[in-house]
């Protein structure tokens, strides 16, 4: 399977120019596992923690950082409402 980094990195120009999130990624990165990272198995997640998030956010990030802040993801945001 490809890495993240052979799926993103051509096409990095390409997205900043556009102003867009590329849609289609998700689908592959789900694929991967990379998706769904901290909630249980039961939920169709990996049931990992939080340090195997920031590490897969980390590894997006070296790619692509634009579009990979941890402040934008939606899990992070969901988790911290609950606190």
């Amino acid at each position: 399977m490809n890495s993240p980094k052979e799926k993103i990195a051509p096409h990095v120009m390409e997205w900043d120019e556009a102003s867009r999130f590329p849609l289609e990624l998700l689908p592959k990165l789900a694929e991967m596992g990379l998706l769904g990272v901290i909630f249980p198995e039961e939920y169709g997640g990996t049931g990992l923690g939080y340090v195997e998030y920031v590490i897969v956010i980390e590894e997006l990030s070296r790619v692509d950082g634009f579009r990979w802040p941890i402040r934008r993801r939606p899990q992070f945001a969901v988790q911290q409402s609950h606190l």
